[in-house]
């Protein structure tokens, strides 16, 4: 392998380099090393700008030495950051790309866009606070309605928030929110026509709204949903409406009853009638061991073993038992499952017969032969107590 001297990389690569930097990396340590690398610097013309922990007299330092048109993305965080920025003209930033704001209400909300006159801003991320039923989810400003997103994402702390589709976002191809409903799911999909990933932490669903007659198709790519109790029922009837789906993930860490979203016969099902197009599945489930249904985890895992998970899909299922926790997991791999640091555990892949007892962090897989022992069966057993044995 040639090694190569950073100093004599092209300056555009350097710059790529850059952009992986905060600004303070690139203005206090990196721009004082030499006065070559403090010229490369002084023409990087790419900063991301996150004021969270940065002091007001390092704010006014980095502003002096940043021209504001070399800005192309800007985080507030927090009520003291937020208003400082209410007291600066937003507008001089006028390659800005990239907008954050963490814990901002909706009046702060409203008189920024009531100012701003950015047309560049491509990407915007807000974290809503102090929200009442009444306020609107999309500022009704009709400077909001300029902007050409391709990115919204969106975390508010209260339900009942209203949708307004507005013509700035009609061309959303990336939508991050934290709480849903199906109406608005449907709502969504219907009017972002160019939505290609939507983001779901917490999807809630009524039973009254599974048999509504929808008509329409949306061209979704990737839906993830990272915090909710989906059943399989509400499942169908979110993937109907996406036929060209091509990713899909489903996780939640907490505990669920041992339902058909452990059953790799209805995935398989629903793959084969609903997602045919579908290129990867990612999923995360856990439920109690202390479960009647539950005998043994090649049980669990057979159905993930049939010539459809072999050949069709791209994925490997496995089931854990956690010893010290009392639950089993189902999931796929590469892992989605939270990092405890350390487990005992017993798991099984769909990719082997064989069990794997192992202690460690949940990163460690049955690979590292240090930390395992393997068997070839382990039976789950309730006694009358309802304490495991084994």
């Amino acid at each position: 392998m040639v090694k190569q001297d950073f100093l004599l990389l092209p300056v555009e690569i350097v710059h790529r380099i850059f952009d992986y930097c905060d600004a303070e990396t690139l203005l206090f340590s990196i721009r004082c090393i030499s006065k070559y690398l403090c010229a490369i610097v002084e023409i990087y013309d790419r900063f991301a700008l996150n004021w969270r922990y940065t002091s007001k007299l390092d704010e006014q330092y980095i502003s002096h030495l940043i021209q504001p048109e070399k800005v192309v993305s800007l985080s507030f965080f927090g009520y003291e950051k937020i208003q400082d920025m209410l007291d600066i003209d937003i507008n001089q930033f006028t390659r800005l790309r990239s907008l954050t704001f963490i814990h901002i209400n909706g009046i702060e909300l409203d008189k920024l866009f009531s100012t701003m006159t950015i047309n560049s801003l491509i990407s915007m991320s807000i974290d809503l606070c102090h929200i009442s039923n009444v306020q609107t989810l999309i500022p009704s400003s009709s400077q909001f309605n300029n902007l050409s997103l391709s990115q919204f994402a969106l975390h508010e702390v209260n339900k009942g928030i209203r949708w307004i589709m507005s013509p700035s976002i009609d061309k959303l191809k990336y939508l991050q929110i934290d709480i849903c409903s199906y109406n608005e799911y449907v709502i969504i999909l219907y009017h972002l026509p160019n939505l290609r990933i939507l983001r779901i932490k917490n999807f809630t669903m009524n039973e009254s709204t599974l048999n509504l007659n929808v008509q329409f198709y949306s061209s979704l790519k990737s839906l993830l949903i990272t915090n909710s109790l989906i059943t399989s029922v509400q499942l169908e009837s979110l993937v109907k409406l996406t036929p060209k789906l091509q990713y899909l993930m489903i996780k939640n860490d907490k505990l669920r009853k041992f339902d058909s979203m452990f059953d790799g016969l209805f995935w398989e099902q629903l793959i084969r009638n609903q997602l045919t197009l579908l290129d990867k599945l990612d999923f995360f489930f856990c439920t109690s061991s202390y479960n009647d249904q539950i005998n043994d985890l090649r049980s669990i895992v057979l159905p993930f073993q049939t010539p459809f998970w072999m050949t069709k899909t791209c994925c490997s299922v496995t089931c854990t038992f956690l010893i010290e926790l009392c639950q089993i997991w189902l999931y796929t791999t590469p892992k989605i499952t939270p990092n405890l640091e350390i487990s005992v555990r017993c798991e099984i892949s769909s990719m082997d017969e064989l069990h794997h007892f192992i202690s460690g962090p949940m990163h460690i897989g049955y690979n590292t032969k240090a930390n395992q022992v393997c068997i070839g069966r382990f039976y789950l057993n309730v006694n009358i107590n309802n304490k495991l044995l084994h």
